[in-house]
């Protein structure tokens, strides 16, 4: 399986972190997405153009998915 690479600690409430955006239309993750009982975090920097200024700011607590450099997939809490 490709997720259990990405397994998070036992001490965090994620149960899969630091996976790649390009592994986010995996067959695997897909799967487990339809089964409805996880969702997705998208995670990333701020994004330069070639001059060093800013073309997307994102904030602390969000990322945009076209932004995104890694996900993390959490369990829902009324599972």
């Amino acid at each position: 399986m490709i997720l259990e690479r990405y397994l998070s600690p036992e001490n965090e409430t994620s149960t899969f972190k630091g996976i790649p955006i390009w592994l986010r239309q995996s067959d695997e993750v897909r799967n487990l997405m339809m089964t409805r009982k996880f969702s997705v975090k998208y995670r990333g920097t701020s994004k330069y153009c070639n001059n060093g200024t800013e073309n997307y700011i994102r904030p602390q607590s969000h990322c945009h998915k076209a932004y995104a450099d890694t996900f993390a997939i959490y369990p829902y809490s009324n599972y």
